[in-house]
């Protein structure tokens, strides 16, 4: 199964849903799970940052026309407009964030994360336990992520993972299970499966809270097998 496969390139078809091929005997689903539409609306196309910015264009229209003298009717005319072009744009938003949350499948299996998304053309990134380097979760209200960190060896394009991407890591992207219901679920069936299926792989203690986080374990020469090392729970 390959690092990253684009279905417009290499095949049309999807061998089960959210998998671009079967998988290998003796590998099982742990977990699959979709985000949610309107935290990625909110989280991840930043709907009421839009909002907030229609608003204030809005009242600064109609306080523009107030001081020129056009009267309080002409006034909320002009930020009626902003508003109704806001609204618009809130709206096209949010179409998109439901197209993402309904093309977006994110699976755990007991031998790697893959994650396939797409409205248009469907990616699949494949991230098999052995290239994970660290796994934090962070809540965002309603909604949580889970933040995957990668070795050297396992790195994605950002374009390719984009909206399931950790904001401002472009050059080194980190791929992100966005906006999850119950994040904590999925952390805990990644955590465990990574615990049992690649115990020489990583550490595994709770974070801040007792949600679950695991760490690559470190090389001998820099900390015995014996001391693990906790990651405690932090913003993604």
């Amino acid at each position: 199964m390959p690092l990253f496969h684009d279905e417009e390139i290499d095949g049309p078809e999807e061998k089960a849903p959210g998998l671009p091929a079967e998988l290998p005997a003796g590998e099982e689903i742990v977990w699959r799970g979709s985000p949610d539409a309107l935290g990625l609306a909110v989280h991840a196309l930043h709907i009421r940052v839009v909002a907030v910015y229609f608003a204030a264009l809005a009242a600064l229209a109609a306080f523009r026309r107030i001081l020129e003298g056009d009267g309080f009717a002409a006034a909320a005319g002009g930020a009626g407009a902003t508003l109704l072009g806001g609204a618009a744009a809130v709206g096209i938003l949010t179409f998109l964030a439901f197209a993402m949350s309904r093309s977006a499948i994110f699976t755990i299996t007991t031998r790697r994360v893959i994650i396939r998304h797409g409205a248009a053309i469907k990616k699949f990134i494949n991230l098999p336990f052995q290239q994970i380097s660290n796994v934090s979760i962070a809540r965002r209200g309603r909604v949580g992520d889970i933040a995957i960190d990668l070795s050297e060896q396992g790195k994605v394009p950002y374009y390719h993972l984009w909206p399931f991407a950790r904001p401002m890591r472009i050059n080194r992207p980190t791929p992100l299970l966005r906006s999850l219901r119950e994040p904590e679920t999925a952390a805990k069936a990644l955590v465990d499966a990574m615990t049992e299926f690649a115990p020489e792989t990583v550490n595994v203690a709770p974070g801040a809270g007792g949600a679950p986080s695991a760490q690559r374990r470190p090389a001998p020469q820099r900390a015995p097998a014996s001391a693990p090392q906790a990651v405690t729970q932090g913003a993604v």
